[in-house]
Order: C-alpha cells, then sequence, then structure tokens
C-alpha cells in the first residue's frame, strides 16, 4: 500500500509546509506489517533521524498527539506518543491535586 501525506489545511497545519517528511517517500514514516522487526526498527529509526533535523518537529508532536495514531509524527511512535499523553495527565491531575490542597476551606 502507497502512503500519501494530504496537502495542509493552511488554517491549522500550515507548518506541514516546512516539514522534511514531505521530501521523501511517506511509507518511511508508517508501520508495514510484511517488514520483519529488525526491518521495522531500522525504517523507524530512519523516520526518526528525519524528524530530529526538522525544524517543526516541535508542531509536528503537538499535532500528533491530539490527534495521530499511527506513524511516526514528532520524532515519536505511537507507543512513544501514548507515554507522553499518559505523562501529561499525570502531570495535570498532579498540579490540579495540589491546586485543591492549597485552597482554604
Amino acid at each position: 500500500m502507497r502512503w500519501v501525506i494530504p496537502s495542509p489545511v493552511y488554517d491549522v497545519y500550515e507548518w506541514q509546509d516546512d516539514a522534511l517528511c514531505r521530501r521523501v517517500e511517506p511509507e518511511r514514516f508508517f508501520h508495514d506489517d510484511s517488514l520483519r522487526r529488525i526491518e521495522q526498527r531500522r525504517r523507524e529509526a530512519s523516520a526518526k533521524r528525519i524528524c530530529q533535523r526538522c525544524p517543526v518537529i516541535q508542531e509536528c508532536l503537538e499535532h500528533a498527539l491530539q490527534t495521530e495514531a499511527h506513524g511516526i509524527w514528532g520524532g515519536t511512535t505511537p507507543a512513544e506518543r501514548g507515554r507522553i499523553r499518559a505523562a501529561r495527565a499525570a502531570r495535570a491531575t498532579s498540579m490540579s491535586a495540589s491546586a485543591e490542597a492549597a485552597e482554604p476551606a
């Protein structure tokens, strides 16, 4: 299957114009069940190297944390994004609990 990265919606995703991934084959950024595990890891590492040089890596990561369930985005895998989301949720819960405890009764 050939992946096609859609053109950005300018009012929200203008940053995608500057993304380095737009200049390489999109397949590199998405899981392929036909590849052996070692080959898949190499593909992920290659995609992440591109991301690390990308001028919009932070915008891409924030986008991915909100909307993307598949592929390498912002230099992260879906599993890594899941851990980031969980850590952020735990931090938000902790901060909320701290703020409530600091309020006078």
